[in-house]
This record gives structure tokens, C-alpha cells and sequence, in this order.
């Protein structure tokens, strides 16, 4: 194997890598299983409106969107913010406290929590008119 084709292998593991860490940045500030609680909670929600029209099924589903979204940028700008003040590295990490360690094992991705953060706000927000509609 030439020395050309060894770099060029090195330089794709080295990409691919980049992407994983890429992707934990913005899976990892998610907290995926703790999402399994907001459609259990809208459920509970809708199964006893306080008005007697029930909701139509369009709004139900913006309902479950924007709440999946909001609890996705709650978790996001927790984890970002906990991250940039230090706190991260202060805190002793359990499954249910001290975030997910996703950011300070990648500080060089940190930005990419802020913008599924944000992201995920402004979805949340387009949900809420929708289902408003």
C-alpha cells in the first residue's frame, strides 16, 4: 500500500470520527431517555381537557412535536449552558444529574448543543401556533 493511499485512509477514519463526535454533540445534550416522559404527559393531558371539544388530530400531533421540542431545547441549553460555566466539571455524574458528559468529552462541538437548542426552540414555537390553528 503506497504511502498516498495510507494518508488518504487515515485522513477518512479521521472524518468519521469528526462526524460521531459531531453527532454525540447533538444526540447527547438531547437526553433521549428522558424524552419518553413528555408524550406520557401529553397523553395525560389530552385524555382530560379542560374543555369538552376534543382536540383534532393535526393539533394533537403539533401538540406531541412542540412538546418533544421544547423538553429537546430545555435539555440542550441546560447541558450547553452547564458546560460553559464550568459546572460540568464540578458536578459528580449520575444517571439523573451532572448531564450526559457528552460536551466535555467534545469541547470543540459544544456549539452544536446551543443550536439544536435553539433549533429545537423555534420548532417548538411553529408547533404551538400550528396546533393554536
Amino acid at each position: 500500500m503506497s504511502v498516498q493511499m495510507q494518508r488518504t485512509e487515515q485522513g477518512r477514519k479521521n472524518r468519521r470520527l469528526m462526524d460521531r463526535q459531531k453527532f454525540a454533540c447533538i444526540l447527547g445534550p438531547m437526553r433521549l431517555p428522558f424524552l419518553l416522559l413528555t408524550p406520557a404527559c401529553v397523553s395525560l393531558g389530552v385524555e382530560r381537557p379542560f374543555d369538552p371539544q376534543e382536540p383534532s388530530m393535526p393539533s394533537l400531533v403539533f401538540i406531541v412535536i412542540g412538546a418533544l421540542c421544547a423538553h429537546i431545547s430545555v435539555n440542550a441549553f441546560n447541558e450547553y449552558f452547564d458546560f460553559k460555566s464550568g459546572l460540568d466539571f464540578r458536578t459528580h455524574r449520575t444517571p439523573f444529574s451532572g448531564g450526559s458528559g457528552t460536551l466535555p468529552e467534545n469541547p470543540q462541538n459544544a456549539h452544536y448543543a446551543l443550536v439544536t437548542a435553539s433549533v429545537s426552540l423555534a420548532i417548538a414555537g411553529i408547533s404551538a401556533s400550528l396546533s393554536c390553528s
